[in-house]
């Protein structure tokens, strides 16, 4: 049987809802967790495209970033 995409993002939402509406602090814990994703992302950043450019063996560095401030 093949699940279009859309079938599929609904099939995953229900699983979703219905597990929140019987585990109340599921659905906290999965916001606690988008929460810290995204503040840490951010520090990780740069972090993420020094160990990508590592990876990738570059060699050189070019920057187009300014400074405001």
């Amino acid at each position: 049987m093949h699940l279009t995409a859309s079938e599929i993002f609904t099939s995953v939402r229900e699983e979703l809802l219905g597990e929140a509406l019987s585990s109340p602090g599921l659905l906290a814990d999965l916001a606690n967790l988008e929460r810290y994703v995204a503040e840490t992302y951010s520090a990780r950043s740069f972090i993420e495209l020094l160990q990508n450019a590592d990876d990738a063996e570059a060699t050189r560095l070019k920057s187009n970033a300014t400074v405001n401030g």
